[in-house]
């Protein structure tokens, strides 16, 4: 199920692309780097997109925009990288029904492709009561999994 529910393209696309690098970058460095890995994320060049989001991350380990480590944790599931990916989902910023969302649905299908599922159904029941959940297929995903 793993394969037939992810997509590295995060929820809402990449509509807030400006909004990355606006107050996250100390440097102009920093920036060409971000906006190297999203371009290379929107390209689907996802090696190439985690290797800049990594190189990203270790000058900026706590961004206050939780895209910046959803579209690392998005690269890495991507590239294979599943213990990345969990880890940049792990250090997100969950302030927001959004980001809380968003790791919750990749949190999932990572466990999904682990088999574990009660794990998966946990995070895709705890998703189906935020506000948004609609933009994720978990209703469908449990139904399945039954």
């Amino acid at each position: 199920m793993y394969a037939e529910f992810f997509t590295p393209t995060p929820p809402g696309g990449y509509a807030a692309e400006r909004t990355l690098t606006a107050g996250q970058v100390t440097t102009d460095t920093d920036a060409s780097i971000l906006r190297q890995g999203i371009t290379y994320h929107q390209e689907e060049r996802y090696d190439y997109a985690l290797a800049s989001l990594r190189a990203y991350l270790e000058s900026n380990p706590d961004p206050v925009n939780p895209n910046v480590e959803l579209l690392a944790a998005t690269a890495a599931m991507a590239s294979g990288e599943y213990a990345e990916a969990e880890s940049y989902l792990q250090d997100m910023p969950r302030e927001t029904a959004k980001a809380e969302g968003a790791y919750l649905y990749y949190g999932a299908l990572i466990n999904l492709r682990e088999e574990q599922l009660e794990a998966a159904e946990n995070k895709l029941i705890t998703l189906g009561k935020l506000p948004g959940a609609e933009m994720y297929p978990a209703a469908e995903i449990l139904e399945k999994m039954k």
